[in-house]
Protein backbone atom coordinates (compact mmCIF):
# COMPACT_ATOMS: atom_id res chain seq x y z
CA UNK A 1 0.00 0.00 0.00
CA UNK A 2 1.54 3.16 -0.79
CA UNK A 3 1.88 5.90 1.90
CA UNK A 4 0.45 9.52 1.06
CA UNK A 5 2.32 12.09 0.18
CA UNK A 6 3.66 14.28 3.09
CA UNK A 7 2.14 17.41 1.47
CA UNK A 8 -1.17 15.60 0.65
CA UNK A 9 -1.89 15.04 4.76
CA UNK A 10 -2.02 18.81 4.89
CA UNK A 11 -2.03 21.99 2.84
CA UNK A 12 0.05 22.29 -0.11
CA UNK A 13 3.19 24.92 0.00
CA UNK A 14 2.29 25.66 -3.75
CA UNK A 15 -2.09 25.83 -3.20
CA UNK A 16 -2.48 28.74 -5.51
CA UNK A 17 -5.70 29.76 -3.33
CA UNK A 18 -4.19 30.24 -0.24
CA UNK A 19 -2.61 33.44 0.38
CA UNK A 20 0.12 35.01 2.31
CA UNK A 21 -2.07 36.38 4.71
CA UNK A 22 -3.52 32.62 5.74
CA UNK A 23 -0.51 31.48 6.57
CA UNK A 24 1.41 33.98 9.08
CA UNK A 25 0.23 35.61 12.45
CA UNK A 26 -1.47 38.94 11.98
CA UNK A 27 1.54 41.14 13.56
CA UNK A 28 1.88 44.80 14.04
CA UNK A 29 5.08 46.16 15.18
CA UNK A 30 5.79 49.58 16.51
CA UNK A 31 8.74 51.16 15.34
CA UNK A 32 10.41 54.41 16.76
CA UNK A 33 8.66 57.60 14.95
CA UNK A 34 11.70 58.30 13.46
CA UNK A 35 12.16 55.03 11.49
CA UNK A 36 12.04 55.59 7.62
CA UNK A 37 12.45 51.98 6.80
CA UNK A 38 11.81 48.71 7.59
CA UNK A 39 12.88 45.12 6.83
CA UNK A 40 10.79 42.17 6.72
CA UNK A 41 11.87 38.65 6.23
CA UNK A 42 8.57 37.05 7.37
CA UNK A 43 9.96 36.19 11.11
CA UNK A 44 7.43 33.60 12.49
CA UNK A 45 5.61 32.80 9.42
CA UNK A 46 4.74 29.11 9.26
CA UNK A 47 5.62 28.02 5.94
CA UNK A 48 9.67 29.60 6.76
CA UNK A 49 9.31 32.95 5.72
CA UNK A 50 9.84 35.00 2.75
CA UNK A 51 12.24 37.19 0.60
CA UNK A 52 13.68 40.22 2.85
CA UNK A 53 11.88 43.44 1.94
CA UNK A 54 12.41 46.89 2.04
CA UNK A 55 9.65 49.20 3.16
CA UNK A 56 9.56 52.90 3.06
CA UNK A 57 7.75 54.50 6.04
CA UNK A 58 6.13 57.40 5.23
CA UNK A 59 5.28 59.80 8.24
CA UNK A 60 1.90 61.50 6.42
CA UNK A 61 0.75 57.35 6.86
CA UNK A 62 1.81 56.37 9.94
CA UNK A 63 2.27 52.56 8.85
CA UNK A 64 3.47 49.98 6.20
CA UNK A 65 2.56 46.49 5.28
CA UNK A 66 4.42 43.80 4.09
CA UNK A 67 3.33 42.76 0.83
CA UNK A 68 4.35 38.79 1.65
CA UNK A 69 2.80 38.53 5.08
CA UNK A 70 0.76 41.17 5.79
CA UNK A 71 2.91 42.48 8.65
CA UNK A 72 1.69 45.77 9.84
CA UNK A 73 4.76 47.80 10.87
CA UNK A 74 3.32 50.98 12.61
CA UNK A 75 5.19 54.44 13.70
CA UNK A 76 4.81 54.86 17.38
CA UNK A 77 3.41 58.47 18.60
Amino acid sequence: MMKPHPHSLHESPFDTQSTAHDSVREDIVYVDATTTTVSCAGEGVRNGGHPRVYLPLKKDKGYVICPYCHRRFVLKD
